[in-house]
């Protein structure tokens, strides 16, 4: 086996999730020379018919590309091929597979607990809707640096922002994002994050699960054993 390469096994059971039943969503992010290029895919209804969206993000520039389930499974196989230090997220009705190749090629793995969660195929849909775009989030995203003055996302925090958006993507379909409050209005809501470094994605869970999600009672705590990455947290907050 190759540096880099993913076990065969693992290689397998991507391709049974995501060509199976219950597929939702499949997120590649490979690390080049500093810069990263995302690749993700997803299950879409077009006409009716049942296909898959591919959407690629390389140095700022975004590509979308609808695709029938043959041409869905020869990009899969081109996703799992590639090589260098990378990140693949898998998400699936029944669980989520996590796969994180280091700088020195070693693949970890891991799974999600056993879930029961329904697959929708949502319609395409020409108007890109994010999380972000959900709720208020100008000041935030300049407070974080991830917006300039005037609002617009740089450049060179384009990557972080795409993670930001993505994960507040899985956290609202593990919590059942489209129900406002996911029908527990009076529940609290306490997140934890161990290692939390500068908290991007912290405080903007607390927002979306505020704003969007509809939570009333939502507390962050923060963790990290740095003092100056939570100097710089607190002052963001």
């Amino acid at each position: 086996m190759e540096k880099f390469e993913l076990e065969e096994s693992v290689k397998e059971e991507i391709r049974a999730r995501v060509l199976g039943a219950g597929f939702m969503k499949i997120v590649q992010s490979v690390r080049r020379n500093g810069k990263t290029f995302k690749i993700s895919m997803r299950p879409v209804e077009i006409g009716g018919r049942r296909m898959f969206q591919a959407e690629m993000v390389d140095e700022g520039r975004t590509q979308v590309k609808n695709m029938e389930a043959d041409d869905a499974a020869a990009g899969l196989e081109e996703i799992i091929a590639q090589k260098g230090a990378r990140e693949l997220h898998l998400i699936t009705s029944s669980g989520d597979l996590h796969v994180r190749v280091t700088k020195k090629g070693h693949a970890l793995v891991s799974r999600s607990q056993e879930m029961s969660r329904e697959a929708v195929v949502r319609p395409h849909d020409r108007v890109k809707k994010t999380p972000l775009n959900s709720f208020d989030s100008a000041a935030m995203l300049r407070a974080a640096g991830i917006a300039d003055g005037d609002g617009k996302i740089r450049a060179s925090m384009r990557g972080k922002y795409d993670q930001v958006n993505e994960f507040l993507r899985v956290v609202g379909e593990t919590v059942g994002a489209f129900g406002g409050g996911g029908g527990r209005e009076s529940d609290p809501f306490t997140v934890v994050d161990f290692g939390c470094g500068k908290a991007y994605l912290t405080i903007a869970l607390y927002f979306y699960l505020s704003e969007t999600l509809g939570y009333p009672d939502v507390k962050v705590f923060g963790i990290d054993r740095r003092a100056d990455v939570i100097s710089a947290a607190k002052k963001m907050a």
